[in-house]
């Protein structure tokens, strides 16, 4: 039994685990709960991007809250940091995986996982649902149209020669390591998630450039103002922090990150 997993509700297909999630909490569903199901016909990703959820991805989102109310920020770096924990566990040693800022995991420098962080609503401000999305065992060709983003798609199975994974035990991973850390983050604070977060991001030391956005929900316009710096990691916030060639130091709170220089 995994501590603080409350009850895991299983759905062969839904618009959006999100969705379901948000409504389950408005009906009485308490922290913990989970949301899975084998498809959804209107995954969302962050800045009103729709998440590609054919079956043979892991979709599933949970109840939680941040330590303080204030800080909702603080779940979806959480959540990366988990699913980044899980994914080294599921896929061979060898394999790289990186947390790249805000809510995606790498593979091999190619995305395998989003997050996407939601309040519940005005009644339960304290409480938000974390969506988590993971090519498990989708095929090259299913994640073909992805292949032009700045970071190409990938999944566990193209990965890894085409191996097939159990959904349910690459669930169970998940839920361990997202609890783990949860109940460390409840009693100890953000202090560990951040120190984590930067010791799973292969970006920090490297040259990136930051697309800037308007809105933290935002997707960044083509021609939104880009900004270059080395990853410095994280603060105590989660916000990005740059440094420009004269040394100096910037945070960042929206954006997206766009290409990088070793």
């Amino acid at each position: 039994m995994i501590k603080g997993v409350g009850k895991v509700l299983t759905f062969d297909s839904l618009d959006s685990t999100n969705t379901k999630a948000k409504a389950v909490a408005a009906e009485g569903g308490e922290l913990g709960t989970v949301v899975v199901a084998k498809s959804q016909t209107g995954g969302r990703g962050r800045g009103r991007r729709t998440w590609h959820s054919p079956e043979g991805g892991l979709y599933f989102s949970v109840l939680l809250a941040p330590r303080q109310g204030r800080r909702p920020t603080d779940l979806p770096i959480l959540a990366g940091v988990a699913i980044a924990q899980a994914i080294k566990e599921i896929l061979p040693k060898a394999t790289d995986v990186s947390l790249k800022w805000p809510n995606d995991v790498l593979v091999n420098w190619k995305k395998v996982a989003g997050i996407l962080c939601e309040a519940v609503s005005e009644g339960k401000m304290n409480t938000c649902v974390v969506g988590i999305g993971i090519n498990v065992n989708l095929s090259q060709a299913e994640l073909a149209p992805f292949m032009n983003n700045p970071f190409k798609a990938t999944s566990f199975s193209v990965e890894s020669a085409d191996s097939r994974y159990e959904m349910e035990d690459c669930l169970i991973v998940c839920l361990r390591k997202l609890f783990n850390l949860y109940n460390v983050y409840a009693e100890e604070g953000f202090g560990p998630v951040q120190y984590l977060w930067e010791k799973n991001c292969r970006f920090v030391g490297k040259k990136v450039e930051l697309k800037e956005s308007a809105e933290p929900d935002e997707r960044s316009a083509p021609n939104a103002p880009s900004t270059v710096g080395t990853c410095l990691g994280i603060d105590e916030t989660g916000g990005l922090v740059l440094s420009n060639a004269k040394g100096e130091r910037a945070v960042y709170y929206s954006g997206e990150m766009t290409c990088f220089w070793p």
